[in-house]
């Protein structure tokens, strides 16, 4: 993922230089979000279900493994909305 995530495109420009940079940021941003709410919002479910739930956290795989694709579908997306 991080190969395919830094490779060059056939058509690298300034352009698309600053989509890539864009997507980065986006995805950063929603990551730290994500890292955030989700074991807010898993512990909150689990006690619903279960009473005796505990707050458990993300390894950094997960955290950076959903920051690469958050990353690459942005930028396919901005890429594709701005051709």
């Amino acid at each position: 993922m991080l190969l395919i995530s830094i490779s060059k495109d056939r058509e690298e420009d300034e352009f698309i230089e600053t989509l890539r940079a864009q997507s980065y940021r986006i995805a950063f941003v929603l990551a730290i979000l994500y890292s955030l709410l989700q074991p807010i919002i898993n512990y909150g479910v689990g006690k619903l279900f279960n009473a005796d739930e505990k707050l458990v956290g993300f390894t950094y795989f997960e955290v950076l493994f959903y920051m690469l694709v958050v990353q690459l579908m942005i930028f396919w997306q901005l890429k594709r909305l701005n051709r």
